[in-house]
């Protein structure tokens, strides 16, 4: 390599980046700090690489996702030639292992042309296998066995090692699904996504020949977000790195978070006590921050026994000191939100460089009606709005079809949610009876009997069934119950409760969560319908924001991605860190580093919060601030305990063009309503989907309804 290849390479480098892609030989960790530009040093590894004269087809670079491996083949391949950037294997693990086992099959007992089963396909096979041994489908749900399966293969456990270990009768089942399981899919000649690094690994165990091949070809291996890695991924790069042990790793120890998926935090911890030749080099310097939220972050972190020592710092100023605020409960908090959000926008600020993170996606409902009051577009990444989440939408079905029996819509999402064998035929068969008879559905079921409706017998008794049901909750709200009360009744006697840990035990929590959210909605409410009618209303907002909509996620949504300006909201013991972790220290370490990532996503602003009093999971809970916030000093960030609201006004609403008529009344007139008495109408607001028609009654307050459902008589 000349030396003018060799300084256009390390251009732009500091010098910590620059040691970094120039050690060419041996074990290699680079301690990645936050935005410290470990993209751009493995990129210029590579290309140091080939520019030492090591062949491009002996390299092999390893991302976590296709849009990394994506945006560093588009670096390298602006920096060497065409050829040279197509012979380099730049892929995901899975990826890698599948070109692998496409060259070599019988590492994994497969036959050529053998099928990758996504995660639809794996869980219909185990379905299958698991009705095969006439199991019982409710005890061992494809979902949840597959969570353990999967965990399992993670940890390069096989089906013996698992019946091994079992511990009592139904582990003994589990391990006895797993290896029928497993030999569905080879009788299938497939591989599910899990097994894709699992076959591998023990096929290069098993297979000197090939993995001897695989040694010599890949004698330079880079691996990024190191922290994430699981055993059966260390394992692998192990393997492969054999013997010249020329292994070059990128990652942040400050940065794991993803251990309920298996990421091993002890790889990247432990790697030079594996590798004793290792050459670490931490990268310090951020580019993205100001000092400001670097110094907090960095206060924050060093609470941490397990990691490696780095100090970030910027070279981008000092900057404005972190806000910390004080609410007395959520609903403050979100008003403090979006108090802040009408300063900075009227500042100048634009919507596309905030976001707002959370540690779950229950404490969105919140943010986003407060949002939704000021005419502030928001999008919720990785997640849908809290009253667009399917057991929000499935619950709230089922209320809209006992107070409007009319409601088809309502019906169809409803009537073989839970399954109750009332398939897809005889929907669309009840449908068109119904249309021929210009009646509803729930109608013609009431109306006619089965025969007249063309229903098969096994489809009538289901429908009775259904039918019984509904009568009963309908029973209960003409007797006035209560919403809460009725909800109450819908998740028990529908056994809501069970589809949904049978679906995804993964995400079950944080679903029965929102259920409980709400409940406690429910709660507020003076009746079914006013319940109904705010939902409606919340919901109803426009579909089709524009790009300068602001960004709402979790934590571990945000990873990877940074914005100007950052809240994090929920600071409080049971919610960050999450009362899962409350009773394990190495579960406070990842929650602690999560808050890390968090923070440091911001480049400009930095705004945390907590509540003295918060709605949760269906009661209001009176939580400490969080112990993440009481180990900071004062230094680091500015207290605000009581709400300063900006005196410039709210952003208008977004207007949108409505065909249709008129509302029938005008601001400022008086109108009836048979619960609310008489009152004035104080604004009418149009919506894509609907109006909203706000009114102040003389008795009851404010009220707001939907304009198709707003029972008002002109006085």
């Amino acid at each position: 390599m000349t030396a003018e290849a060799s300084r256009q390479v390390l251009e732009g480098l500091n010098d910590r980046q620059r040691e970094a892609v120039s050690t060419l030989d041996g074990p290699v960790l680079v301690v990645a700090g936050a935005g410290s530009g470990k993209t751009r040093v493995l990129t210029r590894r590579v290309v140091y690489l080939l520019e030492h004269g090591i062949a491009p087809n002996e390299i092999l670079a390893i991302t976590f996702t296709n849009k990394a491996a994506r945006e560093m083949a588009e670096r390298v391949h602006e920096l060497v030639s065409i050829e040279a950037s197509q012979a380099l294997w730049i892929s995901t693990f899975h990826s890698a292992c599948s070109r692998i086992l496409r060259v070599h099959p019988e590492l994994g007992r497969l036959r050529s042309g053998f099928t990758i089963y996504d995660a639809d396909d794996a869980r219909r096979l185990l379905e299958r296998t698991i009705r095969s041994l006439e199991l019982d489908t409710k005890r061992f749900p494809a979902r949840a066995v597959m969570a353990k399966i999967s965990s399992a293969k993670a940890d390069l456990i096989g089906p013996r090692e698992m019946a091994v270990d079992a511990v009592g009768a139904y582990d003994r089942l589990v391990a006895t699904l797993y290896q029928a399981y497993e030999d569905a899919l080879i009788a299938n000649n497939a591989v599910d996504f899990d097994n894709l690094v699992n076959l591998v690994v023990t096929g290069l165990r098993e297979h000197p020949g090939v993995r001897e091949y695989y040694q010599r070809r890949f004698r330079y291996l880079l691996v990024d977000e190191y922290q994430d890695t699981n055993r059966a991924q260390n394992e692998l790069i192990s393997i492969l790195a054999e013997p010249e042990k020329n292994i070059f790793v990128v990652g942040d120890s400050d940065q794991s978070i993803y251990g309920f998926r298996g990421a091993d935090l002890g790889n990247i911890i432990g790697f030079s006590e594996r590798l004793p030749a290792t050459r670490t080099i931490a990268l310090e310097q951020n580019y993205r921050s100001t000092n400001a939220i670097l110094e907090l972050a960095n206060t924050l972190i060093t609470h941490n026994a397990l990691r490696h020592d780095k100090t970030l710092w910027s070279e981008l100023g000092q900057g404005e000191l972190p806000l910390y605020f004080v609410a007395q409960d959520d609903r403050q908090e979100a008003e403090f939100v979006v108090s802040q959000l009408v300063a900075l926008l009227s500042s100048g600020s634009s919507l596309r460089d905030i976001a707002v993170i959370y540690r779950t996606n229950a404490q969105s409902r919140v943010l986003e009606e407060e949002l939704s009051k000021a005419g502030i577009p928001y999008r919720v990444v990785g997640g849908v709005r809290f009253y667009d989440r399917r057991e929000i939408r499935d619950i709230l079905a089922y209320l809209r079809i006992l107070v409007n029996p009319d409601d088809d819509v309502a019906l169809l999402r409803v009537i073989n949610t839970p399954h109750r064998g009332i398939g897809a035929g005889t929907q669309e068969q009840l449908a068109t009876a119904a249309r021929t008879r210009n009646v509803s559905m729930l109608h013609a079921l009431e109306l006619f009997s089965a025969d007249e409706l063309g229903l098969s017998s096994r489809a009538a008794k289901a429908l009775t069934h259904f039918m019984e049901l509904l009568t009963y909750l309908r029973q209960q709200v003409q007797e006035g119950a209560l919403a809460p009360l009725v909800l109450d009744e819908v998740i028990e006697r529908t056994e809501y409760v069970d589809l949904i840990n049978e679906e995804d035990p993964l995400t079950a929590e944080g679903r029965l969560e929102n259920l409980a959210e709400l409940r406690r909605v429910a709660g507020e409410a003076d009746s079914l319908e006013a319940f109904l009618e705010q939902t409606a209303l919340f919901s109803a907002i426009d579909a089709d924001l524009d790009q300068s909509s602001m960004t709402l996620m979790t934590v571990h949504m945000a990873k990877g991605l940074e914005f100007p300006i950052v809240f994090v909201v929920g600071l409080e013991e049971g919610i960050f860190p999450h009362m899962r972790s409350l009773t394990s220290p190495s579960q406070i370490e990842e929650e602690r580093r999560l808050l890390y990532v968090a923070v440091t996503r911001a480049k400009e602003r930095l705004m945390i919060s907590s509540a003295r009093r918060r709605s949760f999971q269906g009661s209001v809970i009176y939580n400490p601030e969080s112990r993440f916030i009481t180990d900071l000093p004062d230094g680091v960030y500015r207290r605000l305990e009581s709400l300063e609201y900006s005196s410039l006004p709210l952003p208008e609403p977004r207007q949108p063009q409505r065909s249709g008529q008129p509302a029938p009344y005008r601001v400022g007139d008086r109108v009836f309503h048979v619960r609310y008495g008489e009152g004035e109408v104080r604004a009418i607001r149009e919506r894509s989907v609907d109006r909203e028609v706000v009114v102040y009654f003389d008795a009851a307050g404010e009220r707001v309804f939907f304009g198709s459902m707003a029972k008002l008589k002109l006085v």
